[in-house]
């Protein structure tokens, strides 16, 4: 559905996101001035259309713009999710850490000037370095020109292998054994997640190719 075949109060409504990133019935009775039952329903018609998410419950209910989608394959399977936002960027990888176990792996293609952006960079340290707790084997691939870098980034995981590379690599890409997730980053954070098995065996058996040819990068001690 088009946003400009909206109702002049769901427009009203989702104009609300801008100001906060969660609202509840209150919240918005109050500030659009309509009656309480109609603002439930614009709310509800706006879940419906798939433009917000219903969060909670009773009186712990709010709302929040729709920050992911998916794509079904034939079987109704869950093969594609977008994940749209800052919130939702770290929420997906919340809940990877919270799947991923020993004897598991996370292997990656590195991002390149991101790793000039202290908050990725602080984050993605953090990630790495529970990667490492929880005994996950980790790889990250990186093109040479950014292998100082990364290997001052990471000198206190000790669990994290880098190489480095000149071929062409795919930036900020993560895979683990059933998915692979692309990662924007800057203003507008996303992640594409794929779960196709044949997609995701494909970039394994890529990223098992370069690894096989590249070259390790020893972590420095000290600067």
């Amino acid at each position: 559905m088009d946003i400009a075949t909206l109702t002049l109060n769901q427009r009203n409504m989702l104009a609300l996101f801008d100001i906060k990133a969660q609202i509840t019935v209150q919240y918005a009775y109050r500030k659009l001035g309509l009656p309480r039952p109609t603002t439930k329903q614009v709310l509800s018609r706006l879940v419906e259309l798939g433009y917000v998410e219903r969060n909670g419950k009773q009186r712990g209910t709010y709302y929040s713009l729709r920050t992911e989608e998916k794509v079904l394959d034939e079987f109704g399977n869950d093969v594609v999710r977008v994940y749209k936002g800052k919130e939702a960027f770290l929420r997906f990888f919340r809940s990877l850490h919270s799947e991923l176990k020993q004897g598991d792996f996370y292997w990656s293609f590195a991002f390149k000037s991101e790793y000039y952006d202290s908050e990725i960079g602080a984050f993605l340290l953090n990630y790495h370095t529970e990667l490492t707790r929880k005994n996950v084997e980790d790889k990250t691939l990186v093109h040479e020109e950014v292998k100082i870098k990364v290997a001052q980034t990471y000198r206190n995981v000790p669990n994290l292998q880098i190489k480095s590379t000149m071929q062409e690599i795919p930036t900020g890409m993560s895979i683990t054994r059933n998915r692979i997730a692309n990662l924007v980053w800057g203003d507008h954070p996303m992640i594409i997640e794929i779960k196709s098995p044949v997609i995701v065996e494909r970039y394994q058996k890529f990223f098992e190719s370069v690894w096989s040819k590249s070259f390790t990068v020893s972590k420095p001690t000290h600067i």
